[in-house]
């Protein structure tokens, strides 16, 4: 096993725990509170709905069984083709990833000498630039090819553990039932804010809302961090255990492991909420300034250095302070492995959004320019008659929904392929790192090619002398 279990832990943090609950709790009860308040504020508008919707329930009979079947179809259509793109990275994932990052820098060298033909100071300083990103990607080719190769395995890892696109539909459903309780929310912070300047208790009508309103945003963005964490946590106990060949990498099991660190998961996701908070005040304090991408900068930096806490937290079961240090350390000695991986997420993010806009508006338009139209009784196709505009506008309507139901299952199935690749280089990083190397990862379901590039990348002199630092540093951590 790479990263073992241990029996060392430090305090629970069981009080960040259950102000994590007492957090959900309120703002369920807010949120609903407001919701309320809507519907009795606005129970004109929702009458009148009403009675449109039975003034019209002929209609909904009528096309009712239509509709149906074609929303089961867009969703069956949507599944699938989610799960292709999700193989897809299995097999072309290490491909994409490195002729993406070796071709950027040729790409912009030779736009570079082109420019230089017309314009010569701006043609000159592209192909600098693309030169120097050239010498830099040669110089680190076989860490970045050792990156993109893992990210391909962490592809693989995902489409063999499905079960990890629960937690992933879990957080999303969630976090979408989230946003209509932030709406009831606001809408409670502002009518509670008008009754205060009503009954002489404010001196603006705005300044209760806006106390309110700061204070929920940090406890949505608390408990959205904490929810995020209990759901990647999982997915990591996940892939370690499918990793390091263990017997039982059942749902319950991974559940079970991070409900033991539950308290210490909740107070990272409080000091990450902190901080996000921290970072946006600098940013409308420094708005006007120069000042305000060194203050996104160096937060940044505090977030990817934090790259391998959650991780750790949840397979060592250790504290928040151990856990960020172990983090920062390990980050120092993978972070070129880090960016692979990210470049690998972000052209997967792109092109799948791409593929699905294209193949899902093109497939929407023509359903709706056709069987849908015809449904409606305006048609069928392009022919030129008197419904020809109202075809194409149901067509366009038709392109647009179907464009948004396959947008949305790209991050629940990219999320895993993530999680996976920061849980499996942690494992690689970890070995080298604790001096068991390749002997260790042999007894994993890392291919040899992938264990033999990692040797010679963390087996070199410099590197095994950094590495013994590490070890000795880890050692004073416990």
């Amino acid at each position: 096993m790479t990263l073992t279990y241990t029996t060392k832990s430090e305090t629970s943090h069981g009080i960040f725990f259950a102000l994590f609950i007492l957090i959900w709790g309120s703002l369920l009860l807010t949120g609903i509170m407001g919701w309320l308040l809507i519907i009795k504020q606005q129970a004109v508008f929702f009458q009148i709905l009403f009675q449109v919707l039975l003034n019209n329930s002929d209609f909904v009979f009528e096309h009712g069984p239509f509709l149906s079947m074609l929303l089961v179809g867009l969703i069956t259509a949507t599944v699938i083709f989610a799960l292709f793109e999700m193989f897809l990275l299995t097999r072309l994932a290490a491909e994409i990833v490195v002729i993406v990052i070796f071709g950027s820098p040729i790409v912009l060298t030779v736009l570079g000498a082109l420019v230089l033909t017309q314009t010569t100071g701006v043609g000159l300083i592209i192909m600098v630039i693309g030169l120097i990103f050239l010498l830099i990607v040669f110089f680190f080719r076989k860490r970045i090819i050792f990156g993109a190769k893992l990210f391909e395995f962490a592809a693989e890892a995902a489409w063999a553990n499905k079960r990890t696109l629960i937690p992933n539909l879990f957080y999303a459903l969630i976090t979408t039932l989230m946003v209509f309780l932030w709406m009831g929310f606001m809408n409670l912070s502002y009518t509670l804010s008008e009754m205060f300047y009503n009954q002489g208790l404010a001196e603006d009508p705005q300044s209760v809302a806006g106390i309110l309103v700061s204070i929920g945003s940090f406890l949505y963005l608390f408990f959205t961090y904490a929810l995020l964490f209990f759901s990647d946590g999982t997915q990591i106990i996940i892939f370690h255990k499918w990793l390091n060949n263990e017997a039982d990498i059942s749902l319950s099991s991974a559940l079970h492991d991070v409900w033991m660190v539950r308290g210490t998961i909740a107070l990272f996701a409080f000091a990450l909420a902190v901080l996000r908070r921290l970072e946006n005040a600098l940013e409308r304090f420094l708005r006007r300034t120069p000042f305000v991408g060194v203050v996104r900068f160096f937060f940044g930096i505090i977030r990817f250095l934090n790259y391998y806490t959650l991780p750790i937290i949840v397979i060592e079961k250790r504290g928040l302070e151990y856990s960020v240090k172990k983090s920062v350390r390990t980050v120092g000695k993978s972070f070129i492995e880090i960016f692979a991986g990210a470049v690998g997420i972000s052209i997967a993010n792109m092109l799948f959004r791409f593929i699905t806009f294209v193949i899902f508006g093109v497939v929407g338009f023509f359903l709706g320019t056709t069987f849908i139209s015809q449904e409606f009784g305006l048609g069928f196709g392009f022919g030129q008659d008197s419904f020809f505009f109202e075809r194409v506008i149901v067509g366009l309507i038709s392109a647009f929904i179907f464009v948004v139901f396959g947008f949305l299952p790209l991050n629940i199935i990219l999320n895993p392929i993530t999680v996976a690749y920061k849980t499996v280089m942690l494992n690689v990083a970890a070995a080298y790192m604790e001096g068991r190397g390749s002997s260790d990862l042999s007894k994993t379901r890392l291919p040899p090619d992938l264990i033999k590039r990692a040797d010679e990348i963390f087996q070199s002199s410099k590197v095994q002398a950094a590495l013994m630092r590490d070890r000795e540093l880890i050692g004073e951590l416990g």
